[in-house]
C-alpha cells in the first residue's frame, strides 16, 4: 500500500490509474522522470512526472529489485486485486479504509490526494493551465473547481496527514 500512497501523493494519479501501472512505468519514472499512462476515465493518455528527488528515492526504496522485474507486471501484486470490476472496487475500498483508519475519520478518500496536489501546486504559484495539464484534466474549469473545493473543504489530505497515513501502514 505504501507505493500506492506515494504515487497518489506525488503525482495526483487516480486510484484506478495506480491499478493499471506496470513495472515499466516505475522504471520510466525513476530513469526518465516521466511515464505515459492510459486513463480509462478520460479515455486518453497522459504523463506522470517524478517531480522530486524524494519521490524517486521512495520509488527506488520500494522497488529494490526493479531491474530484474518483468516490465509488463502490474505494480499491484496482491492476487486479491488483480483484474475485474470487483477487484478494482475492493482495492479502492482497502486504500480508502486505510486512510480513514489512520485519520480516524470517514471524511477522506484517495481522491483527496489529487485535490491536495492541485491545491499545493496552485499555492506555489503554478498556472491553472500548467496544473490542468500536469494532472490530466481536459478542461481548466475542472482544475479550478478542484482548487475552490479544496480551499473550502478538508481536502488538503496530502499536505496535512500524508506522514500519518504512511506511518500507519505495516507492510510493503
Amino acid at each position: 500500500l505504501k507505493a500506492t500512497f506515494i504515487l497518489l501523493y506525488y503525482t495526483g494519479v487516480r486510484i484506478n490509474e495506480v491499478q493499471q501501472l506496470k513495472i515499466r512505468n516505475i522504471k520510466e519514472l525513476i530513469n526518465n522522470n516521466t511515464t505515459t499512462i492510459y486513463s480509462s476515465k478520460t479515455n486518453s493518455y497522459r504523463d506522470l512526472y517524478a517531480t522530486s528527488k524524494a519521490f524517486k528515492d521512495d520509488l527506488i526504496r520500494l522497488y529494490p529489485e526493479i531491474d530484474n522485474a518483468d516490465d509488463d507486471s502490474l505494480i499491484i501484486k496482491n492476487s486479491n486485486y488483480s483484474g475485474g470490476e470487483i477487484a478494482r472496487v475492493a482495492y479502492t475500498k482497502t486504500v480508502n479504509t486505510q486512510i480513514q483508519t489512520a485519520l480516524n475519520s470517514k471524511d477522506y478518500t484517495s481522491h483527496g490526494f489529487r485535490h491536495s496536489l492541485i491545491t499545493r501546486l496552485s499555492e506555489h504559484g503554478e498556472s491553472i493551465e500548467a496544473i490542468s495539464q500536469f494532472i490530466g484534466h481536459s478542461s481548466v474549469k475542472t482544475t479550478q473547481n478542484y482548487i475552490q473545493t479544496s480551499q473550502n473543504k478538508k481536502e488538503n489530505l496530502g499536505k496535512l496527514v500524508f506522514p500519518q497515513i504512511l506511518n500507519s501502514i505495516d507492510s510493503e
